[in-house]
């Protein structure tokens, strides 16, 4: 463990504590070059190649995910115009993740699902702790397939606050949806009616989604820990050129996701850094998250 920003500049006890889906809390490193090379074999452009999996591959899809976002690796990992097949890609990735489910993350004989249940059974309210610790999911993922992988992991009841994709997506089309749940047979609609200058607001690090979920937890984001293991990530719940932002939350990186160089994680404005799911529970009884 690496603290940075002391602790004592988070307010406390502790009240909220958000965790980021792929790469923290679920093994999605292996699932995303699969699923990039699923959308490769299905609609890419064949007369350019699709590398094997490697080390410089992860590290590609990094630095491409941090400077030009989603569009960007679909445009130059998989060789798919997003602009023309992002509607497609979406329906697909759903029905994808439904038949290749994910695991969580397991790193020195922890399991993250383990660690978020301790967290969850610790937090509830009691005589010495008047509300429970609210825990809360920001991720892109759609829905659909979150649902399914928290069920299956046996942590669907253990969130407040789960903000995705498709709640971005509702918010962005102004109302105009009345499904509590977003299907392959209505996101081509809503994406259509998203204006042109708007579409930026759905994805990290804009932080439109993190201030939803603190919003939805009922907690101020200086009484909030995130855990992220992205640049982007960790950019989402700072005071960075991207609106509307929240106030800066304290924000720990982790180093068993996608961005395993700590030295990125700190230089885009990460407060700690952890490298062992056992320490999530470490720091959050350095901040009183269970008093």
């Amino acid at each position: 463990m690496k603290i940075v920003t002391p602790l004592s500049e988070v307010v406390q006890p502790l009240r909220g504590v958000i965790f980021d889906v792929d790469g923290v809390t679920y093994n999605t490193m292996d699932h995303a070059y699969n699923w990039q090379k699923f959308v490769y074999d299905k609609m890419g452009d064949k007369s350019k190649n699709f590398d094997e999996y490697t080390d410089n591959w992860m590290n590609n899809y990094n630095k491409i995910y941090a400077n030009e976002g989603i569009k960007g690796l679909y445009d130059k990992l998989s060789h798919v115009n997003w602009d023309n097949n992002e509607n497609t890609i979406w329906k697909e990735y759903n029905s994808y993740n439904a038949k290749n489910s994910v695991t969580t993350i397991k790193k020195n004989g922890i399991d993250m699902a383990d660690v978020i249940n301790e967290v969850y059974f610790r937090g509830g309210a009691s005589n010495q702790r008047m509300s429970r610790l609210r825990l809360g999911i920001n991720t892109t993922k759609g829905r659909e397939s979150l649902d399914g992988l928290l069920k299956k992991s046996g942590i669907n009841n253990c969130f407040d606050t789960i903000i995705t994709y498709d709640d971005i997506l509702k918010i962005l089309v102004d109302g105009k949806i009345k499904q509590n749940q977003i299907t392959a047979e209505n996101i081509e609609v809503l994406r259509k009616l998203i204006p042109p200058n708007m579409k930026e607001y759905i994805e990290k690090p804009n932080s439109l989604s993190s201030m939803l979920c603190a919003n939805a937890m009922g907690v101020s984001p200086n009484e909030i820990v995130v855990f992220e293991d992205t640049i982007n990530g960790v950019l989402a719940y700072k005071p960075v050129m991207t609106a509307p932002r929240p106030m800066s939350a304290y924000v720990v990186g982790v180093t068993w996701g996608f961005v395993k160089d700590e030295r990125k994680l700190l230089d885009a404005g990460a407060d700690a850094i952890i490298n062992c799911p056992s320490e999530i529970v470490s720091i959050l009884e350095n901040l009183s998250a269970f008093n």
